[in-house]
């Protein structure tokens, strides 16, 4: 049996044969850590918390398998203030020492993250939730990075039509805080681009085993 991969989660619930999750865990949140498959990271609306150097050095020895999320939101964050910008810069430097893939929070943010991007050659990113252009999206797959979907991409028709025009290849799906079950997004997916849902799950396995080989 093939897993649908779920790719970017708040859901702690363990993996079963039918489903398999990159869980997130938000630094400076309550609570034990979830089970591995496991993202950690400070999320950039957190810049401005008093710990949030102290909080981002925790993260150096945690039992992770990316970082994330991470990134930039211009929407909830001063686009002026260095500090999400210096947080992200310093989450990205933390992946490619340890060799990790990102999980990236966008916002109104493209272009800076990409900026920054270019500065980790080494890290490949997933844009969770992605809503955006096909061009955007077009431009994320040229820089080796991967796009993931999910209920609020769907609502979006140029995200669909982003979804529609990068290879299956560079693409994940997610239930991020929905309560959605990730088999349903896998449905949605499937309809929207005319393909089987076994071969879309077939596809995203692979795509995550070559992202997570030693997983």
């Amino acid at each position: 049996m093939i897993p649908c991969i779920d790719i970017h989660t708040h859901r702690t619930a363990p993996d079963t044969p039918e489903r398999r999750a990159l869980r997130t865990f938000r630094l400076g949140s309550e609570g034990a850590l979830p089970d591995r498959p496991l993202a950690c990271g400070l999320h950039p609306w957190d810049a401005g918390r008093p710990d949030a150097e102290q909080l981002v050095e925790r993260l150096a020895a945690m039992p992770c398998d990316a970082i994330g999320e991470i990134g930039l939101d211009y929407v909830r964050t001063d686009r002026h203030d260095p500090r999400p910008v210096q947080l992200f810069d310093t989450q990205l430097a933390m992946a490619a020492s340890r060799r990790l893939p990102v999980v990236l929070h966008c916002v109104r943010a493209f272009e800076a993250i990409l900026t920054q991007l270019g500065r980790y050659p080494a890290v490949t990113a997933i844009f969770h939730g992605f809503i955006g252009s096909p061009q955007q999206a077009e431009r994320t797959v040229r820089g080796g990075h991967y796009l993931s979907f999910g209920p609020a991409s769907f609502r979006s028709p140029r995200s669909v039509e982003a979804m529609r025009r990068i290879p299956a290849e560079r693409l994940f799906l997610e239930t991020d805080e929905t309560e959605q079950p990730i088999e349903a997004v896998y449905d949605e997916a499937a309809r929207l681009l005319d393909r089987p849902t076994e071969r879309l799950k077939q596809t995203l396995y692979d795509n995550f085993m070559t992202l997570f080989p030693n997983l």
